[in-house]
């Protein structure tokens, strides 16, 4: 079998792209520098002889191009030098598409799979309702690596399973084993309540990084998600804690994912300073209206004064001398106003530019069935879910005129604020819609609850 390359470069609208699936970071290339990579990659590609594979370091500066670009790829082993000639390195895989949208990537970078909507669990903020005997139709294991081999072949190096509980599904490793096969990062989203298979296999997949739910201590998790999860969860940390001391080459990155509502606010103290000990980081999600939320935590969400509180303590701990010690990362993407350590993206290509969520920018989701979706929130709504990845190509789904509506949504009143594209990424779709707003002649109208920027006091 072929050895995945670890670096993918795609042309894009702005220039390019270089995704490096080992660590999971994507750098963005402007023109000049994706000019730079083109002309090395034409010079190589009519050389003779492999001693010639290349172009010298003089005759691209007199081109014009900046040495300073030259190391920071040949440092990052994207590009390698001989002497004074550089060439592209054995590891980096091209990929030129016949569409690029002017608009947005020419294809997602990650895939947000939810593999199944089954799971061995009921929890109260499910947002897509799911349990054990969840109705659904799931594509076979075939299917799923025709549907993977789309994306890799347009440039797609992130694949995320999700659910549902991923681990619930007999050819889960299987898909995983796939996926890596391609050479893309994989992450895993579950709940940790894994059995006795699951728990020696999972960590050996070659996961790149785990997300697991964790909602507070032993009591307050337990009352949101189920009797007994806390400890199976801690089960699987101390699990995913032992092989990376065992294979420190194979390290496996964690997160702690945390869905915050009035009912565990308080608890976000405790969470952090877990993941502190283990040296996993944290996320926090806020609780959004879909699913069993509107039935089992009503009146749970907090109001915008409350996130607004909220959003101040997850700071106040993240310059926590003890925490920040840990170097664990404390992740809140909704509106983090209180954290000025963002850097000025304003000016960066879209999507990269801080103006949306992952959401049909860089990412997009996938139904079990095969079908592609704008948002996991929004699975649920047809007018919201385009075609199906086993009928149509990945160009196909990805402008497909439903997403695009979405997409280009214009967040009014967001450009106006001056926190927007600096430390908050404006109103979240999913939000808006479920609080009565629509998307009309490319606008969307309406509020997300959780905006408190009105409430900061002026620069």
């Amino acid at each position: 079998m072929t050895i995945p390359k670890r670096f993918t470069l795609r042309w894009e609208y702005f220039g390019g792209i270089v995704h490096d699936a080992r660590n999971m970071i994507c750098h963005v290339l402007n023109e000049y520098q994706s000019k730079m990579f083109s002309r090395i990659l034409v010079e190589q590609m009519h050389s003779s002889y492999a001693t010639q594979a290349g172009i010298s370091v003089r005759e691209l500066e007199e081109e014009g191009f900046d040495p300073v670009d030259i190391k920071k790829y040949a440092d990052m082993g994207v590009l390698e030098t001989t002497q004074d000639v550089v060439y592209a390195s054995d590891n980096l895989r091209l990929v030129s598409l016949p569409i690029l949208p002017n608009h947005c990537l020419s294809a997602p970078i990650r895939i947000y799979d939810t593999y199944t909507r089954r799971c061995n669990l009921d929890c109260k903020q499910c947002y897509v309702s799911s349990r054990t005997d969840f109705p659904e139709t799931r594509r076979t294991i075939e299917q799923t690596e025709t549907i993977m081999r789309k994306f890799y072949e347009v440039g797609t190096m992130e694949w995320r399973f999700t659910g549902g509980e991923p681990t619930s599904c007999d050819d889960l490793l299987e898909a995983i084993a796939i996926a890596k096969g391609f050479g893309m990062a994989v992450m895993l989203n579950t709940n940790g309540c894994w059995n006795e298979a699951m728990m020696e296999n999972i960590p050996e997949a070659g996961i790149d990084e785990i997300i697991i739910s964790l909602e507070g201590s032993e009591e307050v998790n337990d009352r949101r998600r189920n009797p007994g999860v806390f400890r199976k969860i801690i089960r699987a940390l101390d699990r995913i804690a032992q092989h990376n001391q065992d294979r420190p080459d194979r390290r496996i990155r964690v997160t702690l994912n945390m869905t915050v509502a009035r009912d565990n606010v308080s608890e976000v103290e405790s969470v952090i300073r877990l993941g502190a000990g283990y040296g996993y980081n944290v996320n926090f999600v806020p609780l959004r209206p879909y699913g069993r939320t509107l039935t089992d935590l009503q009146g749970m969400m907090l109001s915008t004064e409350e996130f607004m509180r909220f959003s101040e303590n997850v700071q106040r701990l993240r310059v926590d001398p003890e925490i920040r010690t840990s170097g664990i990362r404390i992740i809140h993407k909704n509106m983090d106003l209180f954290c000025s350590d963002y850097p000025d993206k304003s000016r960066e290509p879209f999507p990269f530019n801080y103006s949306s969520c992952g959401a049909l920018s860089t990412g997009f989701g996938l139904c079990s069935d095969g079908r592609v979706n704008a948002c996991g929130f929004l699975m649920n709504d047809p007018e919201l879910l385009g075609p199906s990845m086993l009928d149509v190509s990945v160009s196909e789904a990805w402008l497909h005129p439903k997403m695009e509506r979405i997409r280009r949504a214009k967040k009014v009143g967001c450009p106006q604020c001056r926190f927007y594209m600096n430390q908050c990424e404006g109103k979240c779709v999913a939000m808006v819609l479920a609080n009565g707003g629509r998307i009309e002649a490319g606008k969307l109208l309406g509020r997300d609850p959780y905006c408190f920027g009105p409430l900061m006091p002026k620069a």
